[in-house]
């Protein structure tokens, strides 16, 4: 998995290529997003996973339930997507 971040004073983008299968991908994340805790918005851009760890599903349903932050996910494979709605998070999450 590799991870691109582009920043801005209120938003971060994750651009993430390859597919993001165990907990050592989920803590570069979480450390990456942890470490700009002042942004208001988080973009997903993910380009080939079809699938997501439940501990990054929970981090961020935390993220944005409890933190108020905004999460968006675009240009998701529709096998994400559909698990996202599956999930009921389409209401959580922007998917774009």
């Amino acid at each position: 998995m590799k991870i691109d971040t582009r920043m801005n004073a209120v938003s971060i983008t994750l651009v993430i290529e390859g597919h993001i299968t165990g907990i050592n991908e989920v803590m570069q994340i979480k450390d990456i997003i942890a470490s700009n805790a002042q942004v208001d918005s988080i973009e997903f851009i993910i380009k080939d996973a079809f699938v997501m760890p439940s501990a990054l599903i929970g981090f961020l349903a935390k993220l944005a339930n409890k933190d108020g932050k905004k999460i968006v996910i675009s240009e998701a494979k529709d096998e994400l997507k559909n698990l996202l709605k599956d999930l009921s998070l389409d209401q959580t999450f922007l998917i774009r």
